[in-house]
């Protein structure tokens, strides 16, 4: 999450897996991660069902995302 927006990602494990040996702890792992979509709105909690992720922003909103990958 940053100030303007939040953003989903998907953590992709066999990149780690592949890469675990090689992987520099004060670095981590960017490739670990796609961004899958991003948000023009701050998250205050969310909860995925399936391809789904429903979440409220700091006005209390509920809402929702469909996965597009």
């Amino acid at each position: 999450m940053t100030a303007n927006g939040t953003f989903l990602l998907k953590y992709n494990e066999e990149v780690v897996k592949e890469n675990i040996d090689n992987l520099d702890e004060n670095e981590g792992c960017d490739k670990a991660f796609d961004v899958i979509q991003e948000l023009s709105d701050s998250v205050t909690s969310g909860y995925w069902i399936h391809d789904c992720f429903f979440y409220t922003n700091k006005k209390g909103k509920l809402n929702y995302v469909i996965s597009s990958k």
